[in-house]
């Protein structure tokens, strides 16, 4: 069935106006520089559908209003759709007796995700002088370090994607780590890997990747320092120490540190 719009909204003459979606930090609706007013109530249709697609109506009424008496959350849905058709024409479409975004709306999420796959693809391939796989880490970057999702929202599938994508920024920015730190752009690299870091304090590959880049960037204190910083959080919030992998990256220079030799020439010779 051809996608059209609902037959009880006045449909306007003009081409739909360019709209993006921003779903990090806060929900923002746009239009072209314009940025459209919508309520809480319109501004959850829109961000449900912008996450997952193609629904229902019964679906989204069931996901937006879980403890409300279906016929009343179905009039809420109702209710709201008219009023994002009414303050934004051409935002939303009705194809098969679902509701969707029009296919032509921006939103930063799909961009977020599009670029987190194209990284865990890039990176699982060899890396030569050739590959474009340093540039587009470092453009990817800025969008992955982008805020939480929908900040300050608690509807249980705002949580559950919230979690799934900053599952998927984590992997993405460790493996932008490790790709830029084999390059020799440390500076970048670190960024990524202390962002991953400051996400989730207490994931070990994580801290494995900063203090890694300080090795490599010549900063023996600085990654000591992560080093015991990290094992003392671990210790005091899950009663457990480093691994043996964590351990092996800078016993070299704690036993350097022990017997007092100078800590550069010392760590190149048991390295």
């Amino acid at each position: 069935m051809a996608a059209e719009r609902f037959p009880d909204v006045p449909i306007s003459a003009e081409e739909p106006a360019d709209y993006r979606i921003r779903l990090f930090d806060a929900c923002r609706v746009s239009a072209g520089r314009t940025e459209i007013a919508l309520k809480s109530r319109e501004q959850r249709v829109v961000a449900l559908l912008a996450l997952e697609g193609a629904r229902p109506r019964s679906y989204l009424a069931g996901m937006l209003w879980p403890e409300t008496a279906e016929s009343r959350a179905a009039g809420s849905l109702r209710a709201a759709v008219w009023q994002i058709e009414h303050t934004a024409p051409g935002l939303l479409v009705c194809s098969g007796g679902q509701l969707s975004l029009n296919p032509e709306v921006a939103v930063d999420v799909r961009d977020f995700i599009e670029r987190a796959h194209r990284i865990s693809i890039l990176t699982a391939q060899p890396d030569g002088p050739d590959s474009p796989c340093a540039d587009e880490c470092l453009e990817s970057l800025l969008v992955l370090m982008r805020g939480d999702l929908l900040s300050g929202w608690y509807d249980d599938w705002v949580l559950y994607e919230r979690a799934r994508l900053q599952q998927m920024r984590l992997t993405a920015l460790e493996a932008i780590a490790e790709r830029l730190t084999a390059r020799g752009q440390v500076s970048a690299a670190l960024m990524a890997a202390m962002a991953a870091a400051a996400i989730e304090p207490l994931r070990e590959s994580a801290q494995r990747a900063v203090i890694r880049i300080h090795l490599a960037n010549g900063n023996y204190n600085d990654a000591i320092r992560e080093y015991r910083s990290f094992g003392r959080r671990l210790v005091r919030e899950l009663g457990v120490r480093p691994s043996a992998q964590m351990d092996a990256l800078v016993r070299p220079l704690l036993a350097v540190q022990a017997s007092r030799t100078p800590v550069g020439a010392g760590y190149r010779a048991v390295r």
